[in-house]
């Protein structure tokens, strides 16, 4: 068996969601989503030290898997059994004044 001894360096770590995530999409504009148990998908600008630009919640279940169609629109499915289909828009992750 061959292993690959390379070290690892962590560039950065966050921890945005409530419980366990299961998928991370690399999205057209560079930027990441990810979907978790805790029914939200978040996305993450890595020129902003992966700031939560925005929250959806789609489902009201635990969210297995997204991804991204050409035109920008966000697939999501869940355990609610429904696949979502729509774009998102950019808007702060607060939801009170900064």
């Amino acid at each position: 068996m061959l292993i690959n001894e390379t070290p690892f360096t962590l560039i950065h770590s966050i921890k945005p969601h409530t419980d366990a995530i299961y998928s991370l999409y690399h999205l057209n504009d560079n930027r990441i989503a990810s979907c978790s148990n805790d029914t939200t998908i978040r996305i993450f600008n890595p020129s902003n030290s992966y700031h939560c630009d925005q929250v959806l919640h789609r489902h009201k279940e635990p969210i297995y898997s997204i991804c991204q169609l050409p035109d920008g629109t966000i697939v999501s499915s869940s355990d609610d059994k429904s696949i979502k289909i729509g774009e998102f828009t950019i808007k702060n992750a607060h939801s009170k004044w900064i």
